[in-house]
């Protein structure tokens, strides 16, 4: 792939996350944004970005708490607490 194809893929990438990120409802709940947008994540860019699946974790006293997970986890390591 020469530079040009490069930069206009990156651009494209940029393109979509800004797109994601201006469709960010400020308005609703906190945990249901971060839901909403690991799925929109995982939609939109993750055939891009070869994803197999993603996990969302919030922070919760002195440790994590899982909130949601997108694609399939079957055969990756998904730790129960971090």
């Amino acid at each position: 792939m020469d530079g040009t194809a490069a930069r206009l893929d990156a651009k494209l990438l940029y393109r979509r996350l800004d797109s994601l990120f201006g469709e960010v409802d400020g308005a609703r709940p906190r945990k249901k944004v971060m839901e909403s947008f690991l799925e929109q994540f995982y939609r939109t860019l993750g055939d891009d970005l070869r994803l197999e699946a993603g996990l969302l974790y919030a922070p919760r006293r002195d440790d994590l708490e899982l909130l949601g997970q997108v694609g399939d986890l079957r055969g990756l390591p998904v730790p129960d607490a971090v």
